[in-house]
């Protein structure tokens, strides 16, 4: 996702509109940070770049960085599976709300990659995993609360989160896959506010970005 990998995730996610795993809707602005986030398959983690899906059922076919997946619902699962036959992710829902565990599976390995497990739309559990099918340490987020720590399919870590009652709601910050800042803010209810300020690998900041509720107040360059 990297161009996608910095949008989604929000309070309650329509299983339509889900597109990333990543509990996020902050976008990254400045066009350095983008150039050194977005230049190599080792930052992605899914980057959907075209869909023809059906808007009632949600199935039909998608093309990401990885190759094009096929999208079915058996019931109350939601189903991707890539063209060779590699599975891409099970999500369970329930009347169009997430509702359940989400499995990702890593696209190169075709191993599980996270388990994450909502109620009615909001997180409460993560699991993440490298390519050995160890777990990685996920900053110890449990039961919808806590710092969550997200990783890329390479197992570097991309961010770090505070939740509160399975959202977003507090400091976040992002990082490059050298461990360097890339981004710092903070959420409200699920929607990223207040002062967002970007980082490029030398630690500089480049951008400073006003939010509110989620939406684009005001942006300044550096």
């Amino acid at each position: 996702m990297i161009k996608n990998l910095l949008s989604a995730f929000c309070v309650i996610i329509s299983i339509n509109a889900y597109a990333q795993f990543e509990i996020e809707d902050y976008k990254i602005k400045n066009d350095l940070v983008k150039s050194l986030v977005f230049s190599t398959e080792e930052e992605w983690v899914y980057n959907s770049k075209a869909c023809i899906t059906d808007w009632q059922s949600g199935e039909g076919e998608c093309t990401d960085n990885y190759g094009k997946y096929q999208i079915t619902v058996e019931g109350r699962k939601k189903l991707e599976v890539y063209k060779n036959g590699q599975p891409r992710r099970e999500i369970t829902f329930e009347d169009k709300v997430i509702n359940g565990p989400i499995i990702i599976y890593n696209p190169k390995t075709g191993k599980t990659f996270a388990n994450l497990v909502f109620k009615s739309g909001k997180l409460f559990n993560a699991s993440f995993f490298n390519d050995k099918g160890e777990e990685l340490d996920n900053g110890g987020f449990k039961d919808g609360s806590g710092n969550l720590t997200l990783y890329r399919f390479t197992g570097s870590k991309l961010k770090v989160v505070e939740f509160k009652d399975g959202q977003p709601n507090g400091i976040c910050s992002y990082y490059y896959s050298n461990g360097s800042v890339l981004a710092t803010g903070t959420y409200k209810f699920g929607r990223p506010d207040g002062y967002w300020r970007e980082y490029n690998q030398t630690g500089k900041e480049v951008q400073i970005t006003k939010m509110a509720m989620g939406l684009v107040v005001k942006t300044e360059s550096k």
